[in-house]
């Protein structure tokens, strides 16, 4: 179901929480295994956007841009969180939380495009999806359109971290962070 034109964005209390949890987990990582003299990371914190989380669409796309505002700018996007190497976009990510499964997130798939028109490869790219819609059903599905989008982002190799309760994913999104990491000191080294 579309919003009516002119409803501003909302998160939910618990879509919050959950991606200021997350982010704050994955500054732990960083503080950990990173070398600041070459590493940067900026996310989001709760109602405040950390303008280094944002990205004219004109400077990330090599064309005819189309997304502008009514006051002649680049539309932008923001994206939940960012690691820089040498002030470069290296690792990018998205975290996501609903509570059904009637909705695709279909930013994350934007956030890909664009992850790829940067030229980084779909491993650099992280989605990180908690709540009720990404649970596994009885008969061990996603099902509706968030299985379809989950399939899409496994088939090109994106890393996908399901918060299902256990604390396995804090593993997997570290590993994932650090499989990205290795993948850009090894390029530019």
């Amino acid at each position: 179901m579309t919003a009516p034109v002119g409803t501003k964005a909302f998160a939910s209390k618990t879509s919050k929480s959950f991606e200021y949890g997350m982010v704050n987990f994955i500054e732990v990582i960083y503080n950990k295994y990173f070398d600041k003299n070459k590493w940067s990371y900026c996310y989001n914190k709760l109602g405040q956007k950390n303008p280094l989380t944002a990205m004219s669409i004109s400077n990330i796309v090599n064309n005819n841009c189309l997304a502008y505002k009514k006051n002649g700018e680049s539309s932008k996007v923001v994206f939940d969180f960012i690691f820089y190497y040498d002030n470069k976009p290296a690792i990018i990510g998205s975290i996501k939380f609903q509570y059904s499964r009637q909705n695709a997130v279909e930013r994350v798939l934007r956030d890909l495009e664009l992850t790829r028109c940067l030229g980084l490869p779909e491993s650099n790219f992280i989605a990180i999806f908690g709540g009720l819609g990404f649970l596994l059903n009885e008969n061990r599905h996603i099902q509706q359109s968030t299985g379809s989008l989950i399939e899409i982002l496994r088939d090109v190799g994106v890393p996908i971290l399901i918060h299902s309760g256990n604390n396995k994913w804090r593993s997997d999104i570290e590993s994932a962070i650090l499989n990205a990491k290795l993948k850009i000191e090894n390029k530019y080294q």
